[in-house]
């Protein structure tokens, strides 16, 4: 065990377990990794990964609650603004920012949590729908207050799905760009790239949550909304 490893709190120490099993569960999946492989990575030994976690499944689902971290600190960031059509515009930014895999990824924690997830689906477990459950119900009534809000004000076109089923798509939609990527550079070269893909995209499901056009130029400002994200 590393002289580091000693330093540790227990806090840190379960992070740091956590963080080495990520990849190893992206790559062979819960079934296909041992915790004496996980305890290696961690630089512990499996004795001491059992005191802090009681099985393989709990070690599993604290990385999900990992990955739910950042979704829940910007969910948090966006209940505290008014019900608004403004509000509903940010939202569905930091929802493309966050879920299409534009936000900065030093330790590929983001990318490992794509591969689980991908796997998951291949796989029929519980990673990928209780992922989801978690990470929209803080969302969800946010969203949908704020669409309401929109609509009493005649922001929104006539005949417009309800938000649980449009923003929904633009959740997948953003998922599957990030697929699309998960590995390196898009496996389909597009137009544009970058922050101005980001933008594009959002305009995109913004249309698709039934805002009208002028309403869009109104109240999108990228410029500002991707200060709000990287300062976060």
């Amino acid at each position: 065990m590393s002289e580091v490893s000693h330093r540790m709190d227990a806090a840190e120490r379960r992070t740091a377990i956590v963080q080495a099993a990520m990849p190893l569960f992206a790559r062979q999946g819960l079934s296909g990794v041992t915790t004496r492989e996980i305890a290696s990575a961690a630089g512990v030994s499996e004795a001491l990964l059992y005191r802090h976690f009681d099985s393989k499944e709990a070690l599993f689902e604290a990385s999900q609650s990992i990955c739910l971290e950042e979704s829940h600190a910007n969910a948090r960031r966006i209940e505290a603004y008014p019900d608004s059509t403004g509000t509903l515009v940010a939202a569905v930014f930091v929802m493309m920012f966050q879920v299409g895999g534009m936000a900065d990824d030093p330790d590929g924690r983001r990318r490992h949590m794509r591969s689980m997830f991908m796997r998951s689906l291949l796989a029929g477990d519980g990673f990928a729908p209780g992922l989801l459950a978690a990470a929209s119900e803080p969302w969800i009534p946010k969203i949908r207050r704020c669409w309401e809000s929109a609509r009493a004000a005649g922001d929104l076109v006539d005949g417009v799905p309800v938000p649980e089923f449009t923003v929904w798509m633009g959740h997948h939609l953003a998922t599957g760009c990030a697929f699309m990527s998960l590995h390196g550079a898009p496996i389909v070269a597009l137009p544009l790239e970058g922050e101005q893909f980001l933008i594009e995209q959002t305009r995109f499901v913004l249309r698709g949550v039934g805002l009208k056009p002028e309403v869009i130029d109104l109240h999108f400002k990228p410029e500002l909304l991707l200060r709000l994200v990287k300062e976060a």
